[in-house]
Order: structure tokens, then C-alpha cells, then sequence
């Protein structure tokens, strides 16, 4: 981003061109706009993408709102509930794994320094909860 101006990502929603009321041509595609997440953004829980969906058109640059039909058109992401749930499965796993040997870590810590044994742990702990965090907001 330099000199206040945001990086956007322009994808091709649809192939099939569509006469052009500027230039007539059928060049006129559906197009979708959005912000990049860069910066601290990446780490923003309230960042927005400001997706903007279009009519374009190739040759003379004609650009106007996409209608509803044209929005009808636009592909939405495929839904994966078994994978969704196997992901968070795994994230849970790992997360108990990791508590339950640093646990046994902090039993053998116990022996050397008291504080060693409280403060492993407890690292630990929130190092699982800002993991959890950043996968749920992904």
C-alpha cells in the first residue's frame, strides 16, 4: 500500500461475455473486487474485504453495478463440513497433545525449579488458545 492506496485483487467471475452498451462489443464480463490483507490486517478480527462485484467491459473500460441475475451467476465457495470437521479435530488434538506433554514436562521441571514447572505450562496454555484463535478466524 503506498501513498494511501489499497492493493485489490480482480477476479473473473463469469466467461461468457455480454454485449457492452458503451462500445457494443460482447466484451462486457462479470467481475469481483476486493481489498488485499496485508499488514495488520492479517491480524485484525474486524478487517473487511470491501468486495465490490461488477460489469466490465475489456475494450473501452465500461464499468457499471452487477444486476441480481448477474449476481445469481457468481460461483460461491464450496461448503466442506467433513473436512471443516476433521481440520477442527485435528486443531483439538494437537492442542490436548501439546497440553498433556507440557504437563508431564512441567512434572519433571518440578524437580528442578517450581517456577519452571508453573510458568511452562502456562505458556503453553495461551500459546494453544492464540493458536485456536487464528484457526477459527482463518
Amino acid at each position: 500500500m503506498a501513498d494511501g492506496v489499497k492493493d485489490r485483487v480482480r477476479v473473473v467471475l463469469s466467461r461468457a461475455a455480454v454485449r457492452c452498451p458503451r462500445c457494443e462489443r460482447e466484451e462486457l464480463r462479470l467481475m469481483r473486487s476486493r481489498d488485499v490483507r496485508t499488514g495488520l490486517a492479517k491480524v485484525n478480527p474486524f478487517w473487511d474485504a470491501h468486495e465490490k462485484v461488477y460489469e466490465r467491459c475489456k475494450v473501452c473500460g465500461f464499468r457499471r453495478a452487477a444486476s441480481g441475475e448477474a449476481r445469481a451467476e457468481e460461483p460461491t465457495r464450496a461448503r466442506r463440513p467433513v473436512m471443516t470437521a476433521l481440520g477442527w479435530t485435528a486443531v483439538v488434538l494437537l492442542a490436548v497433545l501439546t497440553t498433556v506433554l507440557t504437563v508431564v514436562l512441567a512434572g519433571l521441571l518440578l524437580v528442578v525449579s517450581v517456577w519452571l514447572a508453573v510458568a511452562v505450562p502456562v505458556v503453553v496454555f495461551l500459546l494453544v488458545i492464540a493458536l485456536a484463535a487464528y484457526a477459527r478466524r482463518g
